[in-house]
């Protein structure tokens, strides 16, 4: 469509048009005018004439945004754009005197005494506008709010670019006749673009500082952490709104500028972490919106959506959280005297119901962290990190002098793990090159990582070990530390169920053993660590022996490493203490049975559940008659569960294609008794998935079991402890705890495996057992004894044969009684808790 000046008559006069000079081709388009014919016969005419309308500017930055059926969007379906800005119009006056085209009209009820002179016309008085063509699929209006034209627009579907045309009309009059006025109007077009909704996202993190030492925090997308917030590609780019700054203690908000892309912190007073890492120094929100108007989604850092809640607790995903929340961890600089780094040997435990003992565990690493000396070595091996505090320490003793050397399971460095962050933080600060592959030699820092386990050895012919995108698979499970010397020379070892996360601080019960001034110990483990990470170093092409007994200068304790290849009860360790088990004996003129506790995160391996059912339910003369207690958190099972892909239908959840098969909970639900009043049979012949045929096979399996492959969570009669047998034959027992109420997840983020999660009870809390012990009081191998079993295993299949592990057996009776004390305390708590909240999605699982 042409530019055109517009002639407006009134219905009852006819105005003669007068033809001007014609402007040489050469002049410039604002000067250049086109002949026009005499037409009396309308009332309204349109004569394709010279340059005399609005003078609109419209670029690439005058651009209409859209997102197609953006209803779901915070800014809605349409946006609102004011004209002004997107024509960037102003009146136009010729530069130079030249004879009008057209004879102006006369304004409504006046008549004019004269002709008009013809030029020149005044500044423009008003202007207006409408639409012309718009791309189908774009509805357009135009409307005024608060006196101001503004174009309304929303897209139906997606087109990548086109245009919006608006008509804009400049009204003048005859400066000299001002009864006499002008109307000049032009077409252009404003470019458009369409995209489907992407909206950006935010994903926090956190950054570790000390006290008045300021730190940079990044608003924009970091790629070395994975932090921060983006835009969808070719989604322009990002604004941010930053709002709802708090700091540690004092509570204090304060709104930030809205035009930062990233933040300086400085910490000062009241700026301090709180020994409880629950708690950051400080946080901030972060929204970031694109070139389309659309404001972020938050992930946390398992990169998981975020919703709000409804009216019954359950997320509701049409309303997404759209603030990010930025962390800073704040310490004070490190400090240890002689006195403060006293330490002795023995076990400390945590408990995550109280805020005072939550951290026992993690708040007396990171002392030993402060007090190791300059010139010394720290060396850690952990499964999982995230607390940023623990990690600001190691960053501290690093800059102190002091050779910090981290290993982490594979997991812990994806971009989606809880660890991440953690992990690239400490990378960023210390390195990642191994120089010196040892716990203590040499000099240097770093952090690095195993895949699929440090140690674990190539499968035997015929075995096929699964990988990370399987239910479990070979990982660096073993959890402990070692410091070569402290500010007051002792040496350290500790060695774990805990890991320094902050969900199993505040969340999972655990212990930690430390031995203090063992060298035996330490070389050797040391040794043990070497191997370690001179596999990460070579990304697994260096493997060493696994199944090793460290050496030591204790006389009640051993140390035992893992993965141990082999199958069956004779090269599993813990089936070979239970079959070391006598469960009657006589002592102090009386007959006593052995009483075994079991207090483990993960218990799922077939052949020590199956011995413990013997030891209590079978009778006398088959070595029956032992006191059986359990605690678990995890007990894999043959889960069912409704797969949303197929409308709901009830299926038995996958693993890597296979089905779990009866498992440890049916093992020792199994009744101590049939129902014709006989000791029960224990197996039967059934199917079973074989690793090493790579099929299902007949074998024996635990077929009579109370739970027949139903997943053991507390969904049912009897609470949390729910299993209570006793075998008429031999008079001994057992009795079963699941530590929490549980939830399937059909796809863990960091490792793609369907597994349980302790989930909220009725009163909000979230606890649970991560413990890794076994406590046995009676007799073994003919021998009176009081047996510690503790470490980093859970008893499962990869905490035998395939895992990087660390198994401590101890006799010491002192530290026998404060492991019952431990076990007697969660078993009341575990009573006393309050019911689950009920939750049918937590006994079904959705793809």
């Amino acid at each position: 469509m042409g530019k055109f000046k517009t002639l407006t008559l009134t219905s009852c006069t006819i105005f003669a048009l007068l033809i001007g000079s014609l402007v040489q081709a050469s002049e410039s388009p604002a000067k250049a005018a086109a002949s026009s014919i005499l037409n009396n016969s309308l009332s309204n005419v349109a004569i394709p004439l010279g340059d005399y309308g609005p003078d609109c500017a419209v670029s690439g930055s005058n651009q209409i945004y859209l997102i197609a059926g953006a209803t779901s969007l915070a800014n809605g379906p349409s946006r609102t754009y004011s004209l002004a800005d997107l024509l960037s119009c102003v009146s136009y006056v010729p530069d130079e005197l030249s004879p009008p085209i057209v004879t102006p009209s006369p304004l409504p009820n006046t008549t004019p005494t004269t002709t008009p002179t013809p030029f020149p016309l005044s500044p423009a008085i008003s202007i207006t506008y409408e639409l012309g063509e718009i791309p189908t699929g774009i509805t357009a209006v135009l409307s005024k709010e608060n006196a101001v034209d503004v174009l309304t627009v929303a897209a139906d579907t997606t087109i990548q670019t086109g245009v919006v045309k608006v008509l804009a009309t400049h009204r003048y009059v005859d400066p000299t006749q001002p009864e006499f006025e002008y109307l000049d109007t032009k077409e252009y077009e404003i470019p458009l673009e369409v995209k489907v909704a992407s909206r950006p996202t935010c994903r926090s993190f956190t950054a570790t500082t000390i006290k008045n030492t300021s730190v940079i925090i990044p608003l924009a997308y970091d790629t070395e952490r994975e932090g921060g917030c983006k835009a969808a590609a070719g989604y322009g780019s990002l604004t941010y709104k930053v709002s709802n700054l708090k700091k540690a203690k004092s509570g204090s908000t304060t709104s930030l500028r809205p035009d930062l892309v990233s933040f300086l912190f400085n910490p000062q007073t009241n700026w301090i972490s709180p020994i409880d890492s629950s708690k950051f120094g400080a946080s901030f929100d972060v929204v970031a919106t694109d070139s389309y108007g659309q404001t972020s989604l938050a992930r946390d850092k398992a990169n998981l959506q975020v919703y709000e809640f409804d009216s019954a607790g359950k997320p509701d995903i049409t309303k997404p959280v759209s603030a990010a929340t930025f962390y800073l961890n704040v310490n004070l600089k490190r400090s240890c005297t002689k006195a403060k780094a006293e330490t002795k040997s023995g076990v400390v435990f945590n408990d995550p119901r109280y805020k005072k003992t939550k951290y026992a565990i993690t708040n007396e690493i990171i002392r030993l962290i402060d007090c190791a000396k300059p010139g010394s070595y720290i060396a850690m091996s952990w499964f999982s990190m995230t607390d940023e505090n623990f990690v600001n320490h190691l960053i501290q003793a690093d800059r102190a002098g002091v050779n910090v050397r981290v290993l982490l399971n594979s997991h812990a460095v994806k971009p989606n793990s809880v660890s991440f962050t953690a992990y690239t933080t400490l990378k960023r600060e210390i390195g990642s090159t191994i120089g010196s592959a040892t716990a203590s030699g040499g000099s240097g820092s770093w952090i690095s990582y195993c895949r699929s386990g440090c140690l674990t050895p190539k499968a035997p012919a015929g075995l096929k070990f699964p990988d990370e995108s399987e239910g479990e698979y070979p990982a660096l499970h073993s959890k402990f530390f070692m410091f070569s010397e402290l500010v007051n020379g002792d040496s350290v070892v500790g060695i774990s169920s805990i890991n320094p996360t902050y969900a199993q601080a505040v969340a999972g019960f655990n212990n930690t053993s430390i031995m203090v001034n063992d060298d035996k110990l330490f070389d050797s483990l040391g040794s043990y660590y070497k191997k370690l990470a001179t596999s990460a170093k070579t990304k697994g092409k260096t493997k060493a022996d696994s199944y090793l007994v460290l050496k030591s200068k204790s006389k009640t304790t051993t140390y035992t490493t893992f993965p141990r290849l082999g199958s069956g009860g004779a090269t599993d360790n813990i089936t070979q203490v239970f079959s070391n088990v006598k469960c009657i004996y006589f002592e102090d003129g009386q007959y006593k049975r052995t009483k075994i506790y079991v207090n483990m995160f993960v218990f799922t391996r077939n052949s020590p559940a199956m011995k413990l059912w013997r030891l209590a339910h079978n009778s006398k003369l088959k070595g029956g008659g032992c006191e059986v207690h359990l605690i678990y958190t995890d007990m894999d099972q043959r889960i069912k569960v409704q797969n949303t892909k197929k409308g709901y239908r009830w299926e038995y959840l996958p693993n890597a294609g296979k089905i779990s098969n009866y498992g440890a909970a049916d093992c020792l639900s199994t009744p101590a008794t049939s129902n014709w009043g006989k000791v029960q049979q224990l197996t039967a012949p059934g199917k079973s998935w074989s690793a090493t045929d790579d099929r299902y096979v007949t074998t024996s399996v635990c077929k009579f079991g109370s739970l027949q492959g139903k997943m053991p969570t507390i969904n049912k009669t009897g609470g949390y402890c729910w299993l209570q047998s006793k075998s008429s034959a031999s008079g001994g027992s057992i009795d079963g705890c699941v530590s929490t109420p549980l939830a399937i997840t059909a796809n863990d983020k960091a490792d793609n495996r369907a597994k349980l999660e302790a989930v909220l009870d009725s009163d909000g809390k979230k606890w649970y057992s991560h413990q890794k012990y076994i406590l046995i009081d009676g007799v073994i191998s003919d021998q009176r004894t009081k047996l510690v079993i503790s470490g980093t295993p859970n008893i499962s299949t990869p905490g035998l044969r395939w895992n990087d592990e660390i198994l401590t057996v101890s006799t010491s009776e002192s530290l026998y009684k404060k492991y019952l004390s431990n076990y007697t305390m969660m078993r009341k708590a575990i009573k006393g808790r309050a019911a689950p909240v009920y939750n049918p999605e937590a006994t079904q699982a959705s793809w």
